[in-house]
C-alpha cells in the first residue's frame, strides 16, 4: 500500500467559518504578498556573511572601497561584490556564495552574472574565471542608468 502524499490542499477559518480550499505548491512564487519582506531578509543574512567575510584575514577589499568600507551593493535582485582581485578573495566570496545558495535556495544566474576585473595581472583572471564559471564583463557599462567606468 502505498501512503506518500501526492497533493495538499488548504483552507483558513476566517472568525471561525472556512474559507475555501486552495491546493499547495512548493516554494514561494512571484506575486507572493510577503515575498518582497523574505527577499530582503534573506539578502540582511548574505550582508552579515559578506561583512564577517571581510573582517577574515583571507579576503581582501578593493583598493577603491577600502576607505568606505564598501564590500557589496544590493538594488532589487542585483548585487554587486567589490573583492580584490585575488585568488584568494575570490575564492572566499564564492564559498559564501554558495553557501547562501544552499540555505536559500538563490543562485547567481551564471549567463547574467559578469566579473569586472582592473589593474591585475593577466594570469588572475583565468584562474578566478576556472573556479566560478562566469564571463567577464567589459567597462564601461551602464548599472541603474549610471555610467561605470574601469
Amino acid at each position: 500500500m502505498d501512503t506518500s502524499i501526492t497533493n495538499t490542499w488548504y483552507s483558513f477559518k476566517i472568525t471561525g467559518g472556512g474559507v475555501g480550499f486552495f491546493q499547495g505548491k512548493s516554494g514561494i512564487r512571484q506575486g507572493y504578498p510577503l515575498s518582497p519582506y523574505l527577499f530582503v531578509l534573506s539578502m540582511e543574512v548574505l550582508s552579515r556573511h559578506m561583512r564577517v567575510l571581510y573582517q577574515d584575514l583571507n579576503v581582501s577589499h578593493h583598493p577603491k572601497c577600502r576607505q568606505l568600507n564598501l564590500t557589496h551593493l544590493l538594488f532589487a535582485d542585483d548585487l554587486m561584490i567589490f573583492v580584490r582581485g585575488d585568488v584568494p578573495s575570490a575564492k572566499a566570496v564564492e564559498n559564501v556564495l554558495s553557501k547562501f545558495a544552499t540555505v536559500f535556495g538563490l543562485y547567481a544566474n551564471a549567463d547574467k552574472t559578469n566579473i569586472y576585473f582592473g589593474g591585475i595581472s593577466p594570469t588572475v583572471p583565468q584562474a578566478i574565471l576556472q573556479d566560478t564559471g562566469f564571463s567577464v564583463g567589459s567597462f564601461p557599462f551602464k548599472y541603474l542608468g549610471i555610467l561605470l567606468t574601469g
